[in-house]
């Protein structure tokens, strides 16, 4: 059920540590 939000977030969170790094 959660399996599209575990990718969604996963690429978010590769944006954000691209935005921050």
């Amino acid at each position: 059920v959660y399996a599209w939000a575990e990718k969604y977030w996963g690429a978010i969170s590769l944006i954000l540590h691209m935005s921050f790094d």
